[in-house]
């Protein structure tokens, strides 16, 4: 569930409504989540029905797994128009003390602001926004 965005400043944006909520498997958060579960838990969820909601959505739990493994080497996940046609987002996890997900940070945006090229700058903006987020509530 969404609780805070912080609005873009361009004309063209996407928007989500606080407390909007978005599948795991297809979007940016909802894949960052699944990165930071146990295995175990991981597991778990790819066993039950996954929803497709636009034409990029991947149900294939195998496809899944390897989208979230490789989120989990990058510290960030991505969603390619795979929950809401025409706009792309990326995200990490925020953990607490047990390295369980309890929250995560996402920048999305239109798919004609999105730079392939840009995505290891963003998700590095991402991870370390999560980790800043991860340290201060360890406190």
């Amino acid at each position: 569930m969404l609780i805070e965005r912080v609005d873009s400043v361009h004309p063209v944006r996407t928007f989500n409504p606080i407390g909007a909520g978005t599948g795991f498997h297809n979007s940016a958060a909802g894949k960052a989540w699944l990165a930071a579960l146990p295995e175990s838990e991981f597991t778990q969820f790819l066993a039950t029905p996954l929803d497709h909601t636009t034409p990029n959505t991947i149900t294939d739990p195998a496809a899944i797994a390897q989208q979230v493994h490789q989120a989990r080497a990058n510290g960030y996940a991505i969603n390619l128009a795979e929950n809401r046609a025409g706009v792309r987002a990326i995200g990490s996890a925020v953990v607490n003390a047990e390295g369980q997900p309890i929250a995560t940070v996402s920048i999305s945006m239109p798919d004609s602001r999105f730079e392939e090229s840009r995505v290891p700058e963003w998700g590095a903006m991402v991870r370390e926004t999560a980790q800043a987020i991860t340290n201060d509530y360890a406190i």
